[in-house]
């Protein structure tokens, strides 16, 4: 599989049927899609409708996957996940693992009942103690 990225803008992805090139590629592609703008943000070209259907499926089951573990696992916690970002490896036998840390430093959490930004919103906004708001977050994910 080979790749060339153009002013960080544009990839073209060449590769084999079965290389994971819609996994590498598209949870990438998936994370940097802004969910309140309703309007084409990313064009993915397949050589034919079968293909480009396929993709499409593909990338809306990995989304929603990882969407309906996460919103769950820290609503129980009474923190809103507003937005992941996650980065993906694959092994030599081709699974794909998950190699990315789930933090306040890859996703943005508010507490559920304040709507209080507890990831780094609270440095980029400088909303109060980035260490107090992360330090939340761990109590809250350890007690339950």
């Amino acid at each position: 599989m080979s790749f060339e990225i153009e002013k960080n803008r544009y990839i073209v992805v060449l590769g084999k049927t079965g290389s994971g090139k819609t996994v590498a590629f598209g949870i990438p592609l998936l994370l940097k899609l802004d969910l309140k703008r309703f309007h084409p943000q990313a064009i993915v070209l397949t050589p034919t409708r079968e293909l480009a259907d396929q993709v499409a499926k593909e990338l809306r089951k990995l989304a929603r996957k990882i969407n309906d573990i996460l919103k769950p696992f820290f609503a129980d916690r009474g923190l809103n996940l507003i937005d992941f970002k996650l980065e993906f490896g694959k092994t030599v036998d081709g699974e794909i693992l998950l190699v990315d840390e789930i933090s306040p430093d890859s996703c943005r959490f508010w507490d559920m009942d304040t709507n209080e930004k507890l990831d780094k919103d609270v440095f980029r906004q400088d909303l109060g103690s980035v260490k107090v708001a992360y330090e939340e977050v761990l109590r809250r994910i350890l007690n339950k």
